[in-house]
């Protein structure tokens, strides 16, 4: 008797295993769904996303039982997308910098009930055009495409304003990569739930590891944010950032527009500073201290005599420090007033929120918001870049002015960033709760 049972326990895992195992480590096939005109490709791993859905339901049942109970019986069902659609194992989308400029066009998918999803599409969407037996809906942002029984979405950055070559560029004349291109080698062999493939920017992914988020990846070299450097990591303290910025990939984003209001905020020149930095820079918030200020007001008393009156202003400033590399900075600020010599100190009169100290030390310059400028860092010759942001730390007290705060931020405990020497990047985001359920309710 223990040994039927012991069996059927041992079959019933068993099948369970295999049927597991097929379904969420299924064969990615490539074959005819990425045009040879993607230059981005974005990857979105459907059975790894319902994996870790399922995994989540299993460590924590109780947050996806309904205590409340479900809505009311005679209330009007409502059609759903996704029920019109077939689900695949995976959604890729893909863009280039030409006719696809701001747009993602999705991979092909299989539509169940092409009437109830045309039904859909005109209650929440609008119905723009009909061309090449082509029904075309846009909802927000979204543009839906139905031909015959497949649906390919678009989403746009901006407005959609050449819906012709949005309907020739996806239908027609499509060439598609071979399966064991280049271009799809990664993506192919990527377990991440969302994998991300461009020619100018590098192979990344997205994983889900318990309470971490995190974000792996390579960066290509010839458009790389940042230069060979050894960073500083914060031994202790809120927030650091350390590198040496690729100054010619910074300022790319750069527009006349935003130079000029960068002057008219500080009365510098972004392009005259470039001239003086070298990229490299080094910042660190430490902590938070207040201060008291005697604020002394005079009034008149009934005989008109003056009368001074003493109060105290209590104020929290950050204890920041600021490396700014470069060894003609000073000169540059100084020069252009931004560095003023206050009461015999050498001060940024710039920063309007707390007396910024200012040392020009060889090849630097630092910025600090006491005299006492305390780097407590380390050099780590393997990173050339490292962020840290320790958000539980930030958000545990009030800190005026300088709360940043949202609902998402509210989810995290600390973010951790590095590329290495190698360019790979990691970037892990440290979670509160490892329930998907109850973050996704927190941030509805």
């Amino acid at each position: 008797m223990i040994k039927k049972i012991g069996f059927s326990i041992l079959l019933i895992l068993s099948i369970i295993f295999t049927v597991g195992f097929f379904r969420y480590n299924p064969t990615v096939n490539l074959s005819n769904i990425i045009p040879t005109s993607a230059e981005a490709i974005i990857r979105i791993n459907l059975r790894e996303a319902e994996y870790n859905v399922v995994k989540d339901v299993v460590l924590h049942p109780l947050s996806y039982i309904d205590f409340e109970g479900s809505s009311k019986s005679g209330s009007e069902k409502r059609i759903s997308l996704f029920d019109q659609i077939e689900i695949p194992d995976n959604v890729f989308f893909y863009t280039n910098s030409t006719v696809l400029k701001d747009l993602w066009v999705s991979s092909s998918l299989e539509i169940k009930n092409r009437a109830n999803l045309v039904r859909f599409l005109k209650k929440e969407g609008k119905q723009i055009e009909y061309k090449s037996n082509i029904d075309c809906f846009i909802y927000k942002k979204f543009l839906f495409l139905l031909k015959e029984n497949k649906l390919s979405v678009v989403y746009s950055l901006n407005e959609i304003t050449n819906l012709n070559q949005i309907l020739t560029t996806v239908f027609e004349g499509v060439t598609y990569l071979k399966e064991n291109d280049v271009k799809l080698l990664k993506l192919k062999n990527s377990s991440g739930v969302i994998a991300f493939q461009s020619k100018e920017f590098g192979f990344f992914e997205l994983e889900k590891d318990q309470e971490k988020l995190i974000l792996k990846g390579e960066l290509n070299e010839g458009n790389n944010p940042f230069l060979a450097y050894d960073s500083q990591e914060l031994k202790e303290g809120i927030a650091s950032f350390s590198g040496r910025i690729n100054k010619e990939f910074l300022f790319s984003f750069m527009n006349t527009k935003k130079k000029e209001k960068f002057k008219k905020l500080t009365n510098l020149s972004l392009d005259s500073l470039n001239n003086y930095w070298n990229g490299e820079i080094n910042f660190c918030l430490d902590s938070f201290q207040s201060k008291n200020d005697t604020i002394i007001t005079y009034e008149y008393d009934d005989d008109f005599n003056k009368v001074e009156k003493k109060s105290i202003h209590k104020s929290l400033f950050p204890v920041v420090c600021l490396k700014i590399g470069g060894s003609n900075v000073f000169k540059y600020l100084y020069e252009s007033k931004g560095i003023q010599n206050v009461e015999g100190e050498e001060l940024l009169v710039l920063n309007p929120l707390f007396k910024t100290y200012v040392n020009n030390e060889e090849g630097e310059l630092q910025l600090s918001s006491t005299r006492d400028n305390v780097y407590d860092s380390r050099l780590n010759k393997k990173n050339k870049f490292s962020m840290t942001f320790n958000i539980k730390s930030h958000l545990e007290e009030n800190r005026g002015i300088y709360t940043l705060s949202n609902k998402y931020l509210k989810q995290v405990q600390k973010i951790k960033a590095t590329v290495n020497n190698d360019n790979q990047l990691e970037l892990i985001i440290s979670l509160k709760n490892t329930s998907l359920k109850s973050i996704y309710q927190e941030l509805k």
